[in-house]
């Protein structure tokens, strides 16, 4: 995770695509809190993207777990 946080801009179908850290709202006043996090959300992906583009660009950074696509 943090070659990818490390790595921006990153371009995912085009798109610029922007993956930020996800700390709980409790922890985000928490100095440090963002170091422990293991998990990204990734904005800006267009509705068509499935999980395996994300995965298979994301990859290069790192094992991957889960991927959830979330929609509107």
């Amino acid at each position: 995770m943090d070659a990818a946080m490390n790595t921006r801009p990153h371009k995912l179908d085009v798109r610029v695509v922007e993956p930020k850290r996800t700390v709980s709202r409790e922890d985000s006043q928490r100095p440090g809190a963002h170091l422990t996090v293991k998990k990204i959300f990734v904005s800006g992906i267009k509705e068509d993207t499935e999980g395996h583009h994300v995965r298979d660009y994301f990859e290069q950074y790192g094992k991957i777990e889960v991927i959830e696509i979330m929609t509107d």
